[in-house]
Order: structure tokens, then C-alpha cells, then sequence
């Protein structure tokens, strides 16, 4: 039997690949429980490689190695969208040049790498050469998701709501049946405005609809069991402000398996558990129901930041909306300066560029128009009066020994 294809996000560490020899040479055929790997990553990134208005349809760098080609308008908030291509293979897609100069920085870039990629050799390895051969900086992960498959969670979701088991965390669980109240996916979270969600659903039916083929090659050349089965998937989507309340996260790992399975466990814990039915009141002593082999995929916990230390970020939150709302009555630029410097600060760039156009909306709303349909600035007047120097504080000092 040959050895089996090492692919990005599984099997890819020592471990896990002695593991998979070990299995391949004993009598029983290469099989594995579960697979885990990336199905989307989207960063902010800092570069510049266009001068002013002066765009080209079409960059080479590193000999043609790397091409960015154009591929029309960009979006409400960027005025360009490239595809790249490394090695003539298409790898990612980019947002560049911010339409609103004053608000953005002209270099930021939206990064998002392209769904087949991830799913092969290397992927990771491609990223940290396009950013080291364009000088880019990676800002901080916008959105990344972890599809765990092989599990057998349908069931149990058809049990919670049957009440025969219960469930930890207060996250919404929303089904999404067909026929006789079949369960044919569900989500776990907000739907709408969420930070961090967890989808289940058939993936070997949904393949035959989005016809990914390399999601199918994937699981056979991992080890991964279909044959007279579906394989039922769990997607973990989390968004910035998710990310950044696990201690030390770092993107240079996403292409271990371990690291994966240990995000994927660590964000589920008191979001998405099943325990058994008891008498007891305290769902804490209820034992749990165990359906995916987290030692399989060495999955330990991880550290996570304190609700009071994510309170911060709210607060900076508030004060980043409070500086935009001054730019916009005083026309100052550096209340818009100040804005984006707080989001930064906490990691919440992504969110911040997200929130510009509602936050222009709610206030020229709250401003409301005289007789003439001209729009009032009353409502907000008092921040023209706002002088830097003056140093204004938008917050308390925080004592960080009492939290």
C-alpha cells in the first residue's frame, strides 16, 4: 500500500502522520474517524502596489511567479478587485485601494484565499510567500472557518428537540428541516450580525449540488470512511472579534490539524454540548455526551480571554463610533484618525470598515432635516466644539490588578 497523500490541515504533523503509518501497516486498512481542516480564510493585510488612481489591469512580481490580474470593480468600500495567481494556479482574490482615503489607510487590502486551495499541499506556505515577495503585513484575520467531517451529530440535534438529552450554552439552535421534519442542517448562534456560529448538515448531499470534487478527493486521500455512508460535516465560523479572545493565536499554525481540532474544541465548549438527562439543576454536573474522538485529532483545550477583558473592547467599540460620529459633524480628520486607531488597537479593523457606511446612515438619521429637506446638524453640534488639545479622554483609566 502506498503512502497516503499528505494534504494542508491533515495528517500534517509528525505525529499525526507516524499515526497514519502505523495504521497503514497494520492489518486493518488506512481508515480515520474525522477529518479537519480550513474552509475559509479571509484576512485584512497592509500593501501598497498601486500609485494613486494609477491602476494596471495586470502585476508581475517575482518573475511571473506571482500575477495579480484585475477583475473589474471592487466593492462599496474598495475601488479594486485582482484575482492572484501563483504559478499560473488562481489562489486568492483581493480588495485594494479604500474609497473612503480619509477613513482607511490607501494600503489596506482584503485577502481571501480560494476555497480549493485550501484543501491542498502547501496553502499556508503560498500566503507567507505572496506577502514576503509583495512586502505585504498580515493585520489580522477577519473570518476563518474549520469544517470538521465524519461526525454523527444529526441525531443528537433530532434527540435535543425530541427533549431526550440536553444541551450547554445558551447559543440559539435553529433546525432546517424537509419532508416529515427530517433535520437536514442547523445552526448554532445568531444567524445574523454573528461573531461566531456552528453549522451541521450533509455534506456528501450538498457536494452533489456544488459539485466540489476535491472535498471528496480530500477525504479519501486522508483515510476519511464514505464508502456506504453520508459524511455529516461541522463548519466552526468565527469571526475578528472571536479570534481574538483565544490567548496567543497565531495564523502560522492554521495548517496543523492539532491546532485545529484544539480551536474547533475550545470555541464549542459551552456553546454547542449535549449532556444526558438528570435531576440535577446544575447542567455543569450533567455528564456529556461525547461524539467527536477529540484525542484522535489531539485536541486540547485552549486558553480564553475573560468576559471581563472582552468588556475593553466594547468600550473601545463605542469610542471608535463616538470619533467617527465627530468627523462627520466637525469634518476633523483626526477624529476619523482616532477611530480607526481604536479599532486597531483591539483588533477590530475588519469590524470597524464593516461599520462606516451604518454608522453614516444612523447619523445623518439622528441629525433629521429642517423645512427645507436640508439635513439639521443640531443633534450632534456640541462635537464641533471638541479641540484635540484640550485632550479630551474618552475613557476612565482601568486598573487592570482589580480585574
Amino acid at each position: 500500500m502506498n503512502k497516503p497523500e499528505i494534504l494542508a490541515g491533515n495528517l500534517a504533523a509528525k505525529l499525526q502522520y507516524e499515526r497514519a503509518i502505523e495504521r497503514m501497516t497494520s492489518k486493518d486498512a488506512f481508515e480515520v474517524e474525522h477529518t479537519i481542516n480550513p474552509d475559509w480564510f479571509e484576512a485584512m493585510a497592509s500593501g501598497a502596489f498601486i500609485e494613486g488612481d494609477n491602476f494596471q489591469e495586470k502585476y508581475e512580481f517575482d518573475n511571473g511567479n506571482i500575477i495579480l490580474s484585475r477583475d473589474g470593480e471592487g466593492s462599496k468600500i474598495f475601488k479594486h478587485r485582482y484575482h492572484v495567481y501563483v504559478k499560473n494556479k488562481l489562489f486568492a482574490k483581493i480588495h485594494c485601494h479604500p474609497r473612503m482615503d480619509k477613513i482607511l489607510k490607501p494600503d489596506y487590502i482584503q485577502f481571501q484565499v480560494m476555497n480549493n486551495v485550501l484543501y491542498e499541499v502547501g496553502w499556508l506556505d503560498e500566503i507567507k510567500y505572496v506577502f514576503n515577495k509583495l512586502s505585504w503585513k498580515m493585520l489580522n484575520l477577519t473570518r476563518f472557518d474549520i469544517a470538521l467531517d465524519g461526525v454523527q451529530v444529526m441525531d443528537l440535534v433530532d434527540q435535543y428537540n425530541q427533549r431526550i438529552i440536553g444541551r450547554m450554552g445558551r447559543a440559539k439552535l435553529t433546525t432546517h428541516e424537509v419532508g416529515d421534519n427530517e433535520i437536514e442542517g442547523f445552526d448554532v448562534g445568531r444567524t445574523k450580525g454573528w461573531c461566531k456560529m456552528i453549522t451541521g448538515y450533509n455534506k456528501t448531499k450538498e457536494l452533489k449540488k456544488s459539485n466540489k470534487n476535491y472535498i471528496e478527493d480530500f477525504w479519501k486521500k486522508t483515510g476519511l470512511k464514505i464508502e456506504g455512508r453520508e459524511i455529516q460535516r461541522l463548519e466552526l465560523k468565527i469571526k475578528n472579534e472571536e479570534i481574538k479572545k483565544i490567548v496567543g493565536f497565531d495564523w502560522h499554525y492554521l495548517d496543523n490539524f492539532e491546532y485545529l481540532a484544539r480551536i474547533f474544541r475550545t470555541s464549542m465548549k459551552n456553546f454547542f454540548e449535549f449532556i444526558e438527562k438528570s435531576n440535577d439543576s446544575n447542567k455543569t454536573r450533567a455528564k456529556k455526551i461525547e461524539f467527536i474522538n477529540w484525542d484522535f485529532l489531539g485536541a486540547q483545550l485552549l486558553p480564553r480571554l475573560s468576559t471581563k477583558e472582552t468588556t475593553e473592547v466594547y468600550r473601545m467599540k463605542q469610542g471608535s463610533k463616538t470619533c467617527y460620529w465627530s468627523y462627520l459633524a466637525s469634518g476633523r480628520k483626526y477624529y476619523a484618525d482616532i477611530a480607526q486607531e481604536l479599532a486597531i488597537n483591539v483588533n477590530c479593523l475588519d469590524w470597524f470598515v464593516n461599520k462606516l457606511e451604518d454608522w453614516k446612515h444612523e447619523y445623518y438619521k439622528k441629525c433629521g432635516h429642517n423645512k427645507d429637506g436640508l439635513v439639521s446638524f443640531k443633534y450632534l453640534l456640541h462635537f464641533e466644539t471638541l479641540e484635540m488639545n484640550k485632550q479630551l479622554q474618552l475613557f476612565e483609566v482601568v486598573n487592570k490588578e482589580k480585574i
